[in-house]
């Protein structure tokens, strides 16, 4: 396995913005990781949604920002055609798209089926990782909710992008949204960089 790093430090979208000035986030919710790609200065901002409640929700909170441009569907579907458009330049592409609670969209398939539903976790992300890199294998890749090495996961998808590119490094970031320390978590994001 290529080079793994902990980082120890929080997720910081600025730290990115060295990589590319695309940020496209999929799976937005309410649009605050969008927020935080504005505040981060990245000059394009692609967001996919599913749940048509959130992407109202994202339309309404940037109507006056030009460089956001929004794609109601999921991931796996609106993904080919964005990832088509840059298929030779890199951009940041933030995976959250997956079932997280229950108003993500694909909870209630999630919660009848499991991790056989399409919208589990896993499931997900390695459809979308497989999209990505079959279009091009230089984009940056952060993967939300990864939380280290505990359950396998992580060393599937840094595979999947070793397949892709030989080249990938990875690193392990925490997050904390809030600020508050008992929502600290270690570990959380896995970023795959050529």
């Amino acid at each position: 396995m290529n080079q793994i790093e902990f980082t120890g430090k929080l997720f910081d979208y600025k730290e990115f913005r060295k990589y590319s000035d695309t940020f496209c986030e999929l799976g937005n919710a309410a649009g605050d990781g969008l927020q935080r790609a504005i505040i981060a200065n990245f000059k394009y901002i692609i967001g996919i949604e599913a749940a048509e409640m959130y992407y109202d929700i994202c339309l309404e909170r940037f109507k006056n920002k030009d460089n956001v441009v929004l794609f109601l569907g999921k991931s796996v579907s609106q993904l080919p055609y964005i990832v088509e458009m840059r298929k030779d330049n890199p951009m940041i592409v933030y995976l959250d798209a997956h079932v997280s609670g229950p108003t993500s969209f694909g909870w209630d398939d999630w919660i009848k089926n499991g991790e056989e539903s399409e919208a589990a976790q896993d499931k997900t992300i390695k459809a979308e990782l497989n999209i990505i890199l079959s279009h091009y294998n230089r984009h940056i890749i952060c993967i939300d909710d990864v939380n280290g090495l505990t359950d396998g996961h992580a060393e599937e998808y840094m595979q999947i992008c070793l397949n892709a590119n030989p080249d990938y490094k990875f690193q392990f970031w925490d997050e904390n949204l809030s600020g508050d320390p008992a929502f600290y978590y270690k570990d959380k994001i896995l970023v795959c960089i050529p």
